[in-house]
């Protein structure tokens, strides 16, 4: 049923008389379906035209045909309805990224996640240059992919020296540049990017922000100076609809399947948004569409940027790529700055993961960057967002690093192999895929020429290929469909490596295990001459991670009585075997006979001051609390590196180790009771206070200052008496670890109870006289700013709009009035005059003998408190006058 008011606002709109209330209620009747507009097959049913009539329908009906303005004014606002439908539409779809998590699909918010990455402008190719490398030719990126790197002959010494310096300028490439500054140009963008290095990612987000841009929203982290509306198409699915007829159409397919309208409604908006506010159509992925018909995808694209159509943004691996004429090309720089890059990307995938980590998730982070760093494997893996998601997934899941990191390699491959389905390998082609990966990779490992020639012989060699044809298809399929394989174009030759020399060790390790599955003694003869060559110590480390329990053990037993050349003297095959078994995961079934031998290493006393650092550290490793009382041994080696990897051991083992640690606080050797204190802090356990209090009184000063840090570290509100006292201590470093210990436990806020903050506001102008005789700037710094703090959160006054309190002296001022003041005045004036009449020599006789006896000071003293009074009086006068006018 049509509302009356609708029919009388409709009429009015035909015969030009309306109001923009009017235009409200046709506005609000076609957002709840109330009215719609007819197609424009039936307008022309009726005589009139698709540009100049539109027919109004409601309950089946016609409710009224408008012409030229009227018609135009109900065509505008059903394009502004659907457009404000299309963007709600694609920003709530837009604003989840959807990832898979131990089978499990989560959706995340994009924003928490997304990290703006830097894009280094790709120069456009000369027809005599070789094809362009798959990943970008830095030293550090060639060298994390396992490239030899031999020197280029072509180059000058001093270039090829430059080169390996690691600049990019120096390897001939433009600086990079933020992807922020690079969408501010009206150009026409290729993005490129290795797999996994945020490519669709960025793409989407690309279109989030433009999305909220258009209805006028907060965009925080990229700036839309020029608002358009974002058309984003997944080219491995559109691609057939660009072929079969023209990008254009697949844009509007894409328009009618968010909005489910009329093909005729998606194309006016489309005319539409084209004029105004224009386009950004975004295509991701055109190494995705099937290869058979990329290149007709990659023509129509051309074509529609060069039209005019609205600004194209696509993106692709640099794999395969081949320039397309209007779009400039920028490649996606790999992570370079752990600190600026990887640890702002982690931050945030961490926060989406674990939302219950909001507080921590700094600590988090970096905790998780320093673990990756400290793991030569794993530092390899910090230039890739993908690999770095991937530990982020795992540290979220297990709150550990992927101490057996075949799990995390597995993922990789995994997930490689799903983006290789993407793009047309079939089912069957899994098992062959991976032969032919571990095939290549134990090539390449063994010091196989990385050419194409000399890899399709090693395929045909194996069996995985019948002749250099199905080689070379294979090579250019795992390339073309997994992104395992990267290419490097030569002079007269193409070569090819592995996206990361750590996928290639993952590859090698499976191999080792189909091996060891089939003969543990044969392969383990294999193994025990490589046991300690550097290219093997990561494939070695993945296989104890890939075996069983029973296997593992195996394994570390073999490998620890191996009796490889002068392990008397170096302890190579201990060593070795314990930190495989940390690193696999297998370390408990180990525990007990490796830390007995490693214990004996520790004490012996011709054994070589290294290796009993290296025994000390594999001890804190392992983290077995019997292991305590040898490390608390350790402080009296006579070398230092010894004692240090001894304190941090025992700070590894962490709560198992407190009990031994603080009777170890009561030891005649200061060295002991010192690395003693230490430990405690490191492992943080708020237990350890009453002895590390207890500590601070010890006679040596060393034992202070360590007890003083450790309490500290640990945080606890229950050192403060004692800490505070120890400000008091006649050693300078003491104080000084007793001032740094009190910051840690400054309150951010100041306390309710007055003594309580009394006792804070003593403490922190001892910590700044301290700080100040010491120079520590740090400290000083940290204690004014929390002083400042205090201080602007005790003030009464805290919003500048209201006036300020009025103290209350002025308060008493205005209560007893103006009268009352003059009163006060005239009576102390009338006391005075009285007293200096009736006994003026008198007293100037009694005062004058004792003002002249008395130091210099006290009559100085004595006019400036006359003065002060005067003053005081004075504010009082101010004060009444200023409440009688405000009275008045």
């Amino acid at each position: 049923m049509i509302p009356p008011e609708l029919h009388q606002a409709l009429q009015r709109l035909h015969d030009g008389t309306d109001t923009p209330a009017d235009l409200e209620v046709v506005r609000a009747a076609m957002q709840t379906r109330l009215i719609t507009l007819a197609p424009a097959t039936r307008t022309v049913t009726v005589g009139g035209n698709t540009e100049g009539t539109v027919i109004v329908t409601g309950d089946g009906n016609t409710v009224q045909v408008l012409h030229g303005a009227a018609a135009e004014k109900l065509r505008q606002i059903e394009i502004d309805d659907l457009t404000a439908r299309y963007l709600r539409a694609v920003a709530d779809d837009w604003q989840y990224l959807t990832i898979t998590t131990r089978g499990e699909d989560r959706r995340l918010p994009l924003e928490g996640v997304v990290f703006m990455l830097q894009a280094r402008p790709r120069p456009q190719p000369r027809p005599t240059d070789p094809p362009s490398p798959d990943i970008e030719p830095t030293e550090q990126r060639l060298a994390d992919a396992g490239h030899p790197d031999p020197l280029d002959a072509s180059r000058a010494p001093d270039q090829e020296h430059d080169r390996r310096s690691g600049d990019p300028k120096a390897a001939g490439l433009p600086p990079p540049v933020p992807l922020e500054t690079v969408l501010q140009t009206d150009e026409h963008l290729a993005i490129l990017g290795e797999p996994g290095a945020g490519k669709s990612t960025a793409l989407q987000f690309i279109g989030l922000c433009y999305a909220r841009a258009a209805t006028s929203q907060a965009v925080e982290q990229l700036t839309i100076k020029r608002p358009a509306i974002p058309i984003l198409l997944r080219l491995q699915i559109s691609a057939s609809t660009i072929v079969q007829s023209t990008l254009r159409a697949a844009l509007c397919a894409e328009i009618q399947s968010r909005l489910e309208c009329q093909v005729d409604d998606a194309d006016r908006l489309f005319d539409a948004w084209r004029k105004s506010p224009g386009l950004i159509i975004l295509l991701d992925g055109l190494d995705e569409a099937p290869a058979e018909v990329r290149q007709l995808v990659r023509e129509r694209i051309e074509r529609a940027a060069r039209s005019g159509i609205g600004r194209v943004i696509l993106t692709s691996r640099p794999a395969g790529f081949l320039t397309l004429g209007g779009l400039q090309e920028y490649t996606l720089k790999p992570f370079a700055d752990a600190r600026q890059e990887a640890l702002p990307y982690l931050k945030g995938w961490l926060r989406a993961l674990k939302p219950e980590w909001q507080a921590q998730v700094e600590e988090k982070a970096q905790s998780l960057i320093e673990q990756m760093q400290a793991s030569a494997a794993l530092r390899r893996l910090l230039n890739n967002p993908l690999l770095l998601r991937l530990s982020a997934q795992h540290y979220a899941a297990t709150g550990a690093i992927a101490r057996s990191r075949a799990d995390l390699y597995r993922q990789w491959v995994e997930e490689s192999w799903q983006r290789a389905r993407q793009r047309g390998a079939s089912a069957q082609d899994k098992q062959h895929y991976l032969a032919v990966l571990q095939t290549l990779a134990w090539h390449m490992h063994t010091g196989g020429d990385t050419s194409a020639t000399a890899l399709q012989t090693a395929l045909r060699s194996a069996g995985l290929a019948t002749d250099d044809h199905a080689a070379a298809d294979l090579l250019h399929r795992l390339r073309e469909q997994t992104g395992l394989l990267a290419r490097l174009s030569e002079a007269h030759t193409d070569r090819y490596l592995f996206s990361h020399m750590t996928l290639r060790e993952y590859l090698v390790a499976m191999r080792l295990l189909n091996a060891w599955r089939r003969d543990a003694r044969c392969t383990w003869r294999f193994l025990k001459l490589r046991l300690h060559l550097p290219d093997w110590r990561e494939p070695l480390a993945l296989l104890a991670g890939l075996l069983d329990e029973t296997d593992a053990q195996c394994l570390l037993t073999w490998i620890m009585r191996a009796r490889s050349p002068e392990e008397r003297h170096l302890r190579r095959d201990l060593l070795l075997a314990a930190e495989l078994a940390v690193e696999s995961g297998h370390g408990q079934i180990m525990r007990g006979i490796l830390v007995s031998r490693l214990l004996r290493v520790l004490r012996g006393q011709r054994v070589e001051y290294s290796v009993r650092r290296e025994a000390a550290r594999a001890l804190g490793e392992i983290g077995d609390a019997a292991a305590v009382p040898g490390l608390l041994a350790a402080p009296r080696d006579a070398k230092w590196d010894v004692r240090e990897a001894a304190a941090k051991a025992l700070g590894q083992i962490g709560a198992p180790a407190v009990p031994g640690l603080l009777a170890a606080l009561g030891d005649a050797d200061w060295r002991v009771r010192s690395a003693a204190a230490a430990a405690l802090g490191e492992i943080g356990d708020a237990a350890a206070v009453p002895g590390l209090l207890a500590a601070l009184g010890d006679a040596d000063a060393d034992v202070r200052r360590a007890a003083a840090e450790a309490l500290g570290e640990i945080g606890d509100a229950a050192a403060v008496p004692g800490l505070l006292a120890a400000l008091g201590d006649t050693e300078a470093s003491v104080r000084l670890a007793a001032a740094a210990a009190l910051r840690n436990l400054l309150p951010a806020s100041p306390p309710r109870d007055r003594e309580e903050r009394r006792t804070w506001q003593k403490a922190m102008a001892a910590m700044r006289r301290i700080a100040w005789r010491e120079r520590d700037t740090d400290l000083l710094t940290t204690v004014l700013e929390r002083q400042a703090a205090w201080q602007a959160a005790l003030d009464p006054w805290q919003d500048p709009l209201q006036p300020p309190p009025v103290p209350a002296w002025q308060q008493w001022a205005r209560r007893i009035g103006r009268g009352g003041l003059v009163v006060l005045l005239a009576g102390l004036s009338g006391v005075a005059t009285v007293v200096l009449a009736g006994a003026g020599d008198a007293v100037m006789a009694a005062v004058l003998p004792v003002l002249l006896a008395q130091p210099w000071w006290v009559p100085v003293g004595l006019v400036f408190g006359l003065a002060v009074l005067a003053t005081l009086l004075g504010w009082l006068v101010d004060a009444v006058r200023h409440g009688d006018g405000q009275r008045g």
